[in-house]
This record gives C-alpha cells, sequence and structure tokens, in this order.
C-alpha cells in the first residue's frame, strides 16, 4: 500500500474514531486489510476499534471481539521496529486498554514521563480514571481518581479534542464527588464528539454522577 493511501485511511479512522463511530471504523479497517492483509497500520487500527466498538456490545461479543483485539496487539508488540513513534505509542496503550490492565498503564505512563515522551501523562490520566473507577466504591477509588484529575491538570484538556479524555476526567470527578465539574467535563465530551450527553457511550460517567 502506498504512504498516501495509509494517510488517507488513518485520517478516515480518526474521524470516526473521534465521534465514537467504532462500527464504522471496523468497516473500514476490514476493506483495507482485504487489500493488505499485514499493514501494520491497518491491523492496529482494526484492533483498536474493534476493542472500542465490543465496550458497548453484549456480553458474549464483547468477549470474543476483545479476545480477537488483545491478540493482534499481541502480535504487533513484535513488530515495533516497523513502527513510528505515534503507532508504538497506540500499540502500547490499547495493548493495555483492551486488557483493561489500568494499574499497568497508569506505571507505564510513568515511566514514558520519565523518558520525556509527550503522551505520557495522557496515558497516567487514562490509567488512573478507569482504575477508578473499576474499584468505585471500594477503598482506593479516591486514590486512584485524584491521580488522574492531577495528571489532566498537568497534561491540559483546552484545547483537546478528542472526547475520550474529558470522559476520564469526568469519571475521576465523579469518584471524587465533585459532582458538578464532572458534568461539566461530561459535556465538554460529548460536544467535542458531536453527541449529546445522554448518549450510550456516556452511561458509565452520568451513573456515577446521578447516583452518587
Amino acid at each position: 500500500m502506498s504512504k498516501k493511501q495509509v494517510e488517507t485511511f488513518k485520517k478516515q479512522v480518526t474521524a470516526l474514531a473521534r465521534k465514537g463511530d467504532y462500527k464504522s471504523g471496523v468497516e473500514l479497517a476490514k476493506q483495507a486489510l482485504k487489500r493488505d492483509p499485514n499493514e501494520i497500520h491497518y491491523l492496529y487500527q482494526y484492533a483498536k476499534l474493534l476493542g472500542d466498538w465490543a465496550d458497548d456490545l453484549p456480553a458474549v461479543r464483547r468477549k470474543k471481539y476483545k479476545q480477537e483485539s488483545i491478540a493482534i496487539l499481541k502480535k504487533l508488540q513484535k513488530r515495533m521496529n516497523e513502527a513510528d513513534e505515534t503507532l508504538q505509542w497506540g500499540i502500547g496503550l490499547n495493548y493495555y486498554y483492551q486488557r483493561a490492565d489500568f494499574r499497568g498503564m497508569h506505571t507505564w505512563g510513568i515511566q514514558l514521563e520519565k523518558q520525556q515522551h509527550p503522551n505520557g501523562v495522557y496515558a497516567q490520566g487514562v490509567g488512573a480514571a478507569l482504575q477508578a473507577q473499576k474499584l468505585h466504591p471500594r477503598a482506593g477509588a479516591k486514590s486512584w481518581a485524584k491521580k488522574s484529575v492531577a495528571a489532566w491538570k498537568r497534561y491540559g484538556l483546552k484545547k483537546e479534542k478528542y472526547y475520550f479524555p474529558h470522559y476520564c476526567l469526568a469519571l475521576a470527578l465523579a469518584v471524587q464527588r465533585d459532582f458538578d465539574a464532572a458534568m461539566s467535563a461530561l459535556k465538554t465530551a460529548a460536544r467535542v464528539s458531536k453527541r449529546p450527553v445522554d448518549n450510550e457511550e456516556f452511561a458509565d460517567a452520568l451513573e456515577l454522577i446521578r447516583t452518587p
């Protein structure tokens, strides 16, 4: 595949992901893989989008698609020498995310920050927020939420156009019981993704905010 075709594909799937339209992204990646089954960018985006789409599906399909996503990402770990820094970052982040290893993601983010990687703080913010959600309302949840909020303050979300960091901040703030700030962050997530705040994508955060 030509570099131009790959770049066009990346722009198309990024636009779909920003809107949370993972199903369409999966279909686009499938079409690309028919043309070139071994292209690393196509494989990565297919695995990422399949795993993200699985989050919204019934349990049996979710498990099946998550397993497929993780298996592909695991294989891509062995092809990091073919990837640029951006792709290496994406493969690493999603390997943690799709396995729900949020503690591991946070630790990895700390290591990246020490190496002055620009997205180390991002990984900490996501990992800590999702770990807080996972633990809530048990002990330790608020501690992880605090780490996430601190990371997003360092990262700076003012110009962030992808909804997911705002959604993660909303989760963390809700666990901290700062419900007004959590709703504000969630509304930002909805606005940048051009969806209503009561969209199913935001249901977990809304539940934390509305049923403290």
